[in-house]
């Protein structure tokens, strides 16, 4: 029997890795900053990233504290809207790009 934890593990993991197929631009923008906010390792900066959508090209923008977090933000939008159609605009705190 698994423990409540791994199970709510495994459905976040569901959820992220869920393909946007219908739906609209602000449905697709409501889906990836759910997933993003559901995801713990990203819990701490949920609030700072905004995701917006336009003709189903998502554009990420905000500040993250680590290049892995701007990776798991990518990868999340990019596993809803496919990997072209991600602009991840999202600046690591401290750095200069």
């Amino acid at each position: 029997m698994k423990n409540s934890e791994e199970e709510k593990s495994l459905e976040v993991l569901k959820d992220n890795l869920r393909s946007y197929t219908t739906g609209t631009d602000d449905d697709l923008s409501i889906d990836i900053q759910d997933a993003i906010g559901r995801d713990p390792t990203l819990s701490l900066i949920a609030g700072n990233i905004q995701v917006t959508v336009e003709g189903e090209i998502v554009t990420l923008v905000g500040e993250v504290y680590r290049e892995e977090e701007k990776l798991t933000i990518g990868n999340i939008a990019m596993n809803f809207a496919g990997d072209d159609n991600v602009n991840n605009y999202l600046r690591v705190m401290g750095s200069s790009n």
